[in-house]
């Protein structure tokens, strides 16, 4: 959740199954649930909110509710316009480390990306993203590292900007993001 990012962990899919397999239409996490995504589904921003206040106050075991809460609240934030909500409900995320590198890395490009609609981009929330995001690919993916490179630069460090994009360029999935990656070392200075 939110509906977009990679794809589940098998130990994630097995903890959403046994919820649903103890009752989750019945529960009050699954009430929430059901309320977030129903409301997010007609833009009711404000009934989205309150279920992910709701979610927030939940203590379930092994499920992590304030987590849960924070991502969903992302959508519901870029939407609205609200950038400091998105970057506290980020800034939450990206500190629990324990998530998966396509997440991190979302939140990585949504901070860096030049294009971005962000008007105030938190590039040390950017770079740690990236940085955490690129940890859990084994330095190996070539959108990866190009969004790492972008958070160097941001941060104002031309040189490990352009190091880390020309490390992108030799990875072996490097031909799915050409001929951006070339460009972008043109813009490092490379």
């Amino acid at each position: 959740m939110p509906p977009q990012g990679s794809a589940m962990k098998s130990e994630e899919v097995a903890t959403i199954k046994a919820w649903v397999e103890a009752g989750a239409s019945t529960s009050e996490y699954g009430k929430a649930l059901s309320q977030y995504f129903g409301a997010l589904k007609v833009s009711d921003f404000n009934t989205a909110l309150s279920a992910c206040d709701e979610i927030e106050g939940m203590r379930i075991p092994n499920i992590p509710t304030a987590d849960i809460a924070a991502t969903c609240r992302l959508p519901i934030y870029l939407k609205n316009g609200n950038e400091s909500g998105w970057t506290a409900a980020a800034t939450r995320i990206v500190n629990n480390k324990d998530l998966r590198s396509g997440f991190l890395n979302e939140i990585a490009w949504r901070i860096v990306d030049p294009k971005s609609t962000l008007k105030h981009k938190d590039a040390d929330l950017g770079l740690k993203a990236a940085e955490l995001g690129v940890e859990g690919t084994g330095r190996k993916a070539a959108g990866y590292l190009d969004t790492l490179a972008w958070a160097y630069y941001l941060k104002g460090d031309k040189a490990k900007a352009l190091a880390t994009e020309k490390e992108a360029v030799l990875c072996k999935d490097a031909a799915n993001y050409q001929p951006g990656l070339d460009e972008t070392v043109k813009t490092f200075g490379g």
